[in-house]
C-alpha cells in the first residue's frame, strides 16, 4: 500500500492507494486530517472522526528527524484507517473525555487539553468553596488534591497514571478506564506486567517514573523531607522545555556543587564538571524508544552511564515470554496469581500467542474458584478458551459472567459467540445478542455478527437489516459487511443447488 498526504482547499487528508499492474490507483482510500494529538517535541498524530468513534491515519509527523512516517505497528499490520482510539491512549492525551458506555471506544466529548483536575481532583468543591471565601482557614486547602502534601509514593502515582506502562495493562476488578483519583494508590487501580527481557539500550515512552527511581539520587533521598522527584525538575504549572539545560542543570548542582564534584574525581575528569558543565547530556543521555525508531527520549535514570553492547532480543520462537509484575500486589497471594494469569491471556490475545494465552487460562481456571465474582477475569478466561477452540470449557466461566452482570453487551456478546460455536438454541442465542444490542444499539461489530447468525438461521431479510444498521453506525465497516454478503451468496448459492428454496442476501 502507498500512502499520501493531500491539502484541497485549505483542508488536509491522507490517502492510501495499491496500484494496479498498469500502474492505475486501485483500492483507494481517503480520510481527513480532523484531530492532532501529541506532545509537538515527539511528533503529531492525527485522527478522523466518524460518528463519535475517532480513528488513527496512518501517517504522524516525527520532530526530531522532521518526517513523515507510519505511526508505530501500522507497517507491519495496516488496519486500513480502523485503528480506533481506545480508552488507555485516550485517558493520556485527553482531560477527561465522556466515553459512550460499552460502546467499543465510542465518545459523546474526547480531545481536550489535560487539564487541573488530572493532578489535583474533582473541583466542584474547590470552586465552590473559594467563591465563597477566597482565603482559605488553616495551611491546607482541603477542597482539592496538592501532591506537595501527598506521601512520596502518592506523588509518583500522580506522575505515573500517565507516565509509567508496561506490556500489559489491566483495570482492576470493579475499576473503570477514567476513575483514578489523585491521592489514591496506582496499584488498587491497575495492575502491570512486562515482559522479562534482556537490556537492549532502549527505554519504553512513558517509562520515565520508574527509570527514576532506579537512580541513587532517589534513593538516598526519599527519606528527606524533601526527596527527588518528578517535581524536582519539572513544574507543571510553567513550561521548562524551552528553558535549556541551564535550567536543569542548576537543579542537579544544588546538590552536587561542581566545586565538591572536583575536588572528589580524578584530574581526568574534573575538566567537564565544571558549574557550566552538561549534567544531563552525560547522567541522563537520550536513547531511543522501544516502540520507535524515530524518537529518542530522556532517559530519566541518573547514573554514570556505562556502554556496552546491548544483547540480542530474545526470539520468541525460541521460548516461550515471561511477564514480571510491577506492583508488590501482584507478585503473592491468590490474587496476585490471577491478575499474573489474566495478563498472560490478554498479552496472548493482543499479540497471536496462544501458548501464552493457554499458560494464563490453565491458571486462571484454577484460581478464579477463590474469585467467584471476578466478572472481568471469568469474561476473559472464557473468550480466551474460545481463542483455544475449548468450547465447551468457555461457556462456564461466560455463564458466570453473565449471572454477576446480565446489563453487559460485552458478557452477552461473549456467551452468544460461544454458544453458537457450541450449536446451542439458537432461541437463546438470538435473545443474547437481542439484550446486548438493545443495551447498547451503537455495537456494530456485535451487530455484523448478529447478522451473520441471523444469515445461517435462514432469515436473510433480517441479517440484511442488521447489516444495514451496521453501516449506519460505522460506516467504515462497509468493506467487512460486502465479505460477509459474498460469503451469505456462496453459502446460499450451494444451498440452493441442493434445496431450492433459500434466497442469498443480494437479492433481497
Amino acid at each position: 500500500m502507498h500512502p499520501r498526504l493531500i491539502e484541497e482547499e485549505g483542508r488536509f487528508y491522507q490517502e492510501e492507494y495499491r496500484l494496479g499492474p498498469s500502474g492505475e490507483k486501485t483500492h483507494r482510500l481517503v480520510r481527513q486530517m480532523q484531530y492532532a494529538t501529541g506532545s509537538g517535541t515527539a511528533g503529531y498524530t492525527y485522527f478522523a472522526e466518524q460518528n463519535g468513534r475517532y480513528y488513527q491515519l496512518p501517517l504522524s509527523w516525527y520532530v526530531q528527524p522532521s518526517t513523515w512516517d507510519f505511526n508505530p505497528g501500522y507497517a507491519e499490520n495496516n488496519q486500513r484507517f480502523d485503528r480506533v482510539l481506545n480508552n488507555r491512549c485516550a485517558f493520556c492525551h485527553n482531560s477527561y473525555p465522556e466515553p459512550v458506555a460499552f460502546s467499543q471506544r465510542k465518545y459523546g466529548r474526547v480531545l481536550q487539553p489535560i487539564g487541573c483536575e488530572r493532578c489535583h481532583g474533582p473541583g466542584q468543591r474547590h470552586v465552590e468553596e473559594r467563591l465563597a471565601d477566597p482565603e482559605i482557614a488553616g495551611a491546607i486547602d482541603y477542597s482539592s488534591v496538592n501532591p506537595a502534601h501527598l506521601p512520596l509514593d502518592r506523588q509518583l502515582d500522580v506522575c505515573q497514571q500517565c507516565h509509567l506502562n508496561g506490556t500489559v495493562a489491566l483495570l482492576r476488578e470493579g475499576r473503570e478506564s477514567f476513575d483514578f483519583r489523585p491521592a489514591e494508590a496506582l496499584a488498587s487501580h491497575v495492575s502491570l506486567f512486562n515482559v522479562v527481557e534482556p537490556e537492549t539500550g532502549l527505554i519504553g515512552v512513558v517509562s520515565h517514573a520508574d527509570r527514576m527511581q532506579q537512580s541513587a539520587c532517589f534513593r538516598r533521598t526519599r527519606s528527606q523531607n524533601r526527596p527527588l522527584n518528578c517535581l524536582t525538575c519539572h513544574d507543571p504549572h510553567e513550561g521548562f522545555r524551552e528553558k535549556g539545560p541551564a535550567y536543569f542543570n542548576a537543579t542537579c548542582q544544588a546538590c552536587h556543587a561542581p566545586e565538591a564534584l572536583q575536588a572528589r574525581l580524578a584530574a581526568t575528569a574534573q575538566a567537564s564538571h565544571t558549574a557550566g558543565a552538561d549534567c544531563s547530556s552525560c547522567h541522563m543521555p537520550k536513547v531511543g524508544a522501544d516502540v520507535d525508531p524515530h524518537t529518542s527520549f530522556t532517559d530519566h535514570w541518573i547514573r554514570v552511564v556505562v556502554e556496552k553492547t546491548p544483547e540480542a532480543a530474545i526470539d520468541p520462537e525460541e521460548g516461550p515470554i515471561e511477564l514480571k509484575p510491577y506492583f508488590a500486589r501482584d507478585a503473592e497471594g491468590r490474587e496476585g496469581t490471577l491478575y499474573e494469569a489474566l495478563a498472560y491471556m490478554s498479552y496472548g490475545r493482543s499479540h497471536g500467542d496462544l501458548d501464552a494465552i493457554e499458560r494464563g487460562a490453565r491458571t486462571a481456571q484454577k484460581t478464579l474458584k477463590s474469585h467467584p465474582t471476578f466478572g472481568e477475569a471469568h469474561l476473559l478466561l472464557g473468550q480466551s478458551l474460545l481463542l483455544l477452540a475449548q468450547v465447551e470449557d468457555a461457556l462456564p466461566p461466560l455463564q458466570q459472567a453473565v449471572r454477576l452482570d446480565d446489563g453487559d453487551p460485552r458478557r452477552l456478546h461473549a456467551l452468544a459467540q460461544a454458544l453458537e460455536l457450541a450449536q446451542g438454541d439458537p432461541a437463546e442465542i438470538d435473545s443474547l445478542y437481542r439484550r446486548a444490542l438493545h443495551i447498547q444499539p451503537a455495537l456494530a461489530g456485535v451487530r455484523v455478527e448478529y447478522g451473520d447468525f441471523l444469515d445461517l438461521q435462514g432469515r436473510a431479510q433480517e441479517a440484511f437489516t442488521a447489516y444495514t444498521q451496521a453501516v449506519e453506525e460505522e460506516p467504515w465497516l462497509a468493506l467487512v459487511i460486502s465479505l460477509a454478503i459474498f460469503a451469505s451468496t456462496e453459502r446460499h448459492r450451494a444451498h440452493s443447488a441442493k434445496n431450492g428454496h433459500f434466497r442469498p442476501i443480494w437479492a433481497l
